[in-house]
């Protein structure tokens, strides 16, 4: 007798055995227990169906059905003992029975009372009970990749045969699209490899089990939109006003750009971070001629979980300043130093220290703060020569020597009559709003304006004396020279005229500064790159 056959008979004699003791077939008897008064179904597992039912007084057991979508009782199982009130249905592949993912499963129960041999049963069921059968819920996270794909993670769900993967835009009334499935119970991962640049993308992933052909999915979690990377950037290189331009495709949709830079076979280190997702070059001045620079740019994505960086291209170049500063100034063959030559070089010290750069402009009443400037530089810098520290308390001890009675009412409370006996670099004077304030009118006074063109002329002749004793004559480069010390000091004027070995044209000058373009400090510095160009602009021009 084959399986089927089997289970059919002994269903049957259940039944009939259901029949022949219930009170319905004979009388009604006093030892019929009632039916279960609450029955609950729950799953616990997703192999899994748990029956529970409420404790009926003086029963002998219980007697478990499934109820079909028609409401047809059908035998599960026996449950010996008054006090046992649960049952597992456990699915059976032998007996072909699953719990199918999506499915609803009903349960009613009997209470039966054996009394002398007879088996009463309870005049009817339990209400009916059910539960709909699921997969652990998948929850998934979405993850962007550089190379303009996105990750997929989620967790592994007992019971799954694979996993399907969905995607779809993150706007109202979107359609899920089935982008790829994995048939290994174990995967946790799956790679979006075909997603639009920059697009935006929502995941949910669908654990499924394949059961006789039929594919049954489980519940999900949508996964938080992420926007996948940028496509790689292309860079090109340029040089630009003595600095290299970095160039690169625009992408509005991100959120900026990094940008990279290795100096010869140097390791590549973050030249700059741009926020602004519009523009599309950076122009790096702190470069060296002869050095080769090599570049690359990311464009950055901000996502919910930080921000991805796209691939690059690299581009080198090989800057040649010199060749940008030859033969573009003239120098006169003219030597010494006359009166005229004096006022010029006024006019130029005035114009780059203080006046905008406009020859002949010069702010008397000009205040530097402490580390304007610079970082080295701990107190305050004052007049239209930029005079700083203690040659700044000079100019003011000086103006109130000249014209005690003047100084006097414009310091009416002593505030810096106090201060000209101590050293203000040393203690690092930052002087208040108030002082400032009558700083500013002492140096605009009649006396203070001539005190600080008195001032810078006799620096200007100093340093012209040096240059003259050590370097050249020639008018032009003392004129350079005296630029550059009155901003540095004499040793590193010194030190950039030395560079020149000799030929002391503008245009050698302006090579030999350039050399220290990539430092924070020195007369070099790109920081005053400009200064030097205009100076050497007048002095073609007016001397």
């Amino acid at each position: 007798m084959n399986k089927v056959l089997r289970r059919w008979l002994c269903g049957c004699l259940v039944l009939l055995g259901l029949f022949l003791f219930s009170p319905a077939a004979g009388a009604a008897s006093v030892n019929q227990p009632a039916a279960p008064a609450a029955v609950k179904v729950s799953q616990p597992a997703y192999n899994k169906v748990k029956v529970s039912w409420k404790k009926v007084s003086g029963a002998s057991g219980y007697v478990v059905f499934t109820v079909d979508e028609s409401g047809t009782k059908h035998f599960r199982a026996y449950v010996a003992g008054e006090s046992r009130l649960t049952f597992t249905d456990t699915e059976s592949a032998a007996a072909g029975r699953f719990f199918c993912p999506g499915n609803t499963y009903r349960y009613c129960v009997k209470a039966y009372r054996d009394v002398s041999g007879k088996r009463y049963f309870s005049a009817g069921t339990s209400p009916t009970a059910s539960v709909r059968v699921w997969l652990e819920k998948t929850v998934s996270e979405a993850k962007a990749l550089k190379a303009v794909q996105n990750v997929i993670t989620w967790n592994q769900v007992e019971g799954a045969d694979g996993y399907i993967i969905y995607r779809r835009r993150p706007v109202a009334g979107a359609a899920w699209t089935n982008i790829g499935s994995t048939a290994k119970k174990s995967s946790t991962t799956f790679t979006d490899r075909n997603p639009a640049a920059l697009g935006r993308y929502q995941y949910c992933v669908r654990a499924y089990r394949n059961i006789n052909g039929i594919i049954y999915q489980g519940l999900y979690t949508i996964g938080t939109a992420i926007t996948t990377s940028a496509p790689a950037q292309k860079v090109t290189l340029q040089e630009n006003n003595g600095g290299i331009r970095v160039k690169w495709v625009q992408q509005k949709a991100g959120s900026g750009y990094r940008v990279f830079r290795k100096e010869g076979s140097g390791s590549y280190k973050l030249r700059s971070t741009i926020k602004d997702a519009s523009r599309i070059s950076f122009t790096d001045q702190k470069v060296q001629r002869g050095v080769t620079y090599t570049y690359y740019v990311q464009t950055i994505v901000k996502e919910y979980y930080g921000n991805v960086y796209s691939d690059s291209n690299k581009a080198s170049l090989t800057l040649s300043l010199k060749s940008e500063i030859q033969d573009t100034y003239g120098t006169s063959a003219r030597t010494g130093m006359s009166a005229a030559d004096y006022t010029v070089l006024n006019n130029i010290i005035g114009a780059v220290e203080t006046g905008g750069q406009v020859y002949g402009v010069r702010d008397y009443g000009n205040y530097t703060p402490p580390y304007a400037n610079s970082s080295i530089e701990y107190t305050c810098t004052l007049g239209w020569g930029a005079f700083y520290g203690n040659e700044a308390q000079r100019l003011i001890r000086t103006i109130q020597d000249r014209d005690p009675g003047t100084f006097a009412a414009v310091d009416s409370n002593g505030l810096i009559a106090d201060k000209l006996s101590v050293n203000w670099v040393n203690t690092r004077w930052k002087p208040n709003d108030r002082e400032i304030q009558v700083l500013k009118k002492l140096l605009v006074t009649d006396t203070g304006k001539a005190v600080q063109d008195e001032m810078v002329t006799e620096s200007m002749k100093v340093y012209a004396a040096r240059c003259q004793t050590c370097h050249t004559n020639n008018t032009c480069a003392i004129m350079m020279y005296c630029e550059i010390a009155h901003l540095g000091g004499t040793a590193a004027a010194d030190r950039i005229l030395t560079r020149c070995a000799g030929n002391y044209s503008l245009d050698n000058i302006l090579a030999a500064l350039r050399v220290e373009w990539s430092s924070e400090n020195l007369v070099g510095s790109r920081i005053y790159w400009s200064r030097h160009v205009k100076c050497a602009e007048f002095i073609q021009t007016y001397a």
